[in-house]
């Protein structure tokens, strides 16, 4: 008696530790939310039907689900007819064609006199809803291991006229993302070299183990990568919500590196050791004293250099010309 004193005055009932009750109902439909669809599951039910909800393995990106129910012109004035309940921990997980299930009634209500509803259910302790104008909150934490869930629509007193009975509603879930993406760094040398030899900001905030996917609120960030021996690389990563971006980082030896430019039939050597020109268009050279030996013919030319880190050196032998006349 007082559970329909309750639906009747239209206030939203919260059952909560309550034993599991047995439900009988044709499943419409069964959704999986996935985070890498935020528009959700569409799909049309009668007035005595439930669709079974589920989440999926991973729940990082998903702070809440959202239920919104499209209600039929033709149940204006009718509202107080059918009733919406939300039950957790569906057992046996709800499928087509299966009809009966233990369930705990987590709340239920009314339809609002109004052409939509839309409940939010959060499955995270630290969500940022708050009922509003558009969208009603249920106050309780709905944790992943109470899922599957079970949206219920259901008859209130006697049946309704065929007319108002066939209409479909149209019912959309989906999921409610946090603000928070995820920025994963992979880099070609971490296996060859220590993993601690590289080193990582984001923000100009070093990270502690740069291996692990790193949780960052949405925006654009600024990502810095130092390896020794390599130029510092520096990219701009956005991060957008219930999303993973997979930044590869692409190092560039900071050594000093050297390339030849001479004649066909010239002999370069470095340092006493004769370089192939057919194979090797660029070196890379220590960082120090060098000396390099070119010879065409009779004719040689000998220079000394010193290398330093980070820069590009080109060896260009040339032979000049002049004819004079008085």
């Amino acid at each position: 008696m007082m559970r329909y004193f309750c639906v009747i005055t239209g206030f939203l009932l919260i059952l909560n530790g309550l034993a599991a009750d047995a439900v009988r109902t044709n499943i419409a439909g069964v959704v999986t939310l996935s985070a890498e669809r935020p528009e959700g599951t569409s799909l049309d039910i009668k007035y005595n039907d439930a669709v079974g909800i589920q989440l999926p393995a991973d729940t990082l990106f998903i702070q809440a689900i959202e239920i919104e129910l499209r209600i039929p012109r033709a149940f204006s004035g009718h509202e107080s007819s059918v009733e919406w309940s939300l039950y957790s921990g569906a057992d046996p997980v709800p499928a087509i064609g299966q009809l009966d299930y233990q369930a705990e009634q987590l709340a239920f209500q009314l339809l609002p006199s109004r052409v939509s509803l839309v409940l939010q259910v959060p499955i995270a302790a630290d969500h940022t809803l708050r009922t509003s104008q558009f969208a009603t909150l249920i106050p309780m934490i709905v944790l992943p291991q109470r899922f599957p869930l079970l949206f219920k629509l259901g008859p209130i007193g006697k049946g309704l006229a065929a007319s108002i009975a066939d209409q479909n509603f149209r019912l959309t879930i989906r999921p409610v993302l946090t603000d928070k993406g995820m920025l994963r760094i992979e880099h070609p040398l971490q296996d060859s070299a220590e993993a601690s030899a590289i080193k990582v900001w984001v923000n100009d905030r070093l990270l502690a183990d740069w291996t692990q996917p790193q949780l960052l609120a949405r925006g654009v960030y600024s990502v810095r990568i130092s390896m020794p021996d390599y130029r510092d690389e520096v990219y701009s990563a956005i991060i957008e919500a219930g999303k993973i971006l997979v930044l590869t980082a692409t190092p560039v030896s900071d050594a000093p590196s050297l390339s030849f430019q001479a004649p066909e039939g010239a002999v370069i050597s470095l340092d006493g050791v004769v370089i192939d020109l057919a194979t090797s268009e660029s070196l890379i050279i220590d960082v120090g004293d060098h000396t390099v030996e070119c010879t065409i013919g009779d004719y040689t030319v000998v220079r000394r250099f010193s290398a330093v880190r980070g820069k590009r050196y080109t060896i260009l032998l040339t032979i000049d010309m002049e004819v004079l006349s008085e």
